[in-house]
């Protein structure tokens, strides 16, 4: 897998710092395990439980393809940029008008 969106499309669970670029892609317990970038006992801890529980592996994944199916199919993405211009499109229109 390349990046987090492959991850999350393939039902992939992860585990992630609580600093970084992607704060709002993994809910802890969830989809995913987030730890402290300097607790090293916290890193070894997640990645130990997700290799010993396939349970909770299954589960977390399910989390991350329904985030991924909420959030990142083709529809959904579409349906956000033309929102996104239509409310631009008014704003520009109303300040054009003045």
């Amino acid at each position: 897998m390349k990046n987090l969106y492959d991850l999350k499309r393939f039902g992939g669970t992860c585990y992630r710092y609580t600093s970084g670029r992607n704060p709002r892609t993994n809910k802890d317990g969830i989809n995913g395990l987030v730890v402290n970038p300097k607790d090293a006992k916290a890193l070894s801890q997640a990645i130990l439980t997700l290799e010993q529980s396939k349970e909770k592996r299954i589960e977390m994944g399910t989390g991350s393809l329904e985030q991924f199916n909420r959030l990142f199919l083709h529809d959904k993405v579409v349906g956000n940029y033309i929102t996104l211009y239509k409310e631009v499109g008014k704003r520009f229109a109303a300040k054009s008008i003045k």
